[in-house]
């Protein structure tokens, strides 16, 4: 996932930082420190953080494509 992410934004030149977390336990706090996170939950869903908090729910399979479009409309700003 992290690859496909990196080659998929390997152009953006503007500093985004991002957190893709596995772990519902420490997720969350290193989530709160990135400009972008995703931190996984129980069973399907995931925590979707922007700037510190929570925005929104991701479904595992929605992990990817969500995360660039908001790395995309991200690097947009500005």
């Amino acid at each position: 996932m992290v690859e496909e992410i990196e080659s998929k934004t390997e152009n953006i030149k503007k500093p985004i930082h991002i957190a893709v977390m596995g772990c519902a336990v420490n997720g969350p706090g290193e989530s709160k420190k990135v400009d972008l996170g995703i931190v996984g939950g129980a069973g399907n869903t995931n925590l979707l953080y922007k700037q510190g908090k929570i925005v929104g729910k991701v479904e595992q399979d929605k992990i990817v494509e969500t995360l660039l479009k908001e790395i995309e409309e991200m690097n947009k700003g500005d």
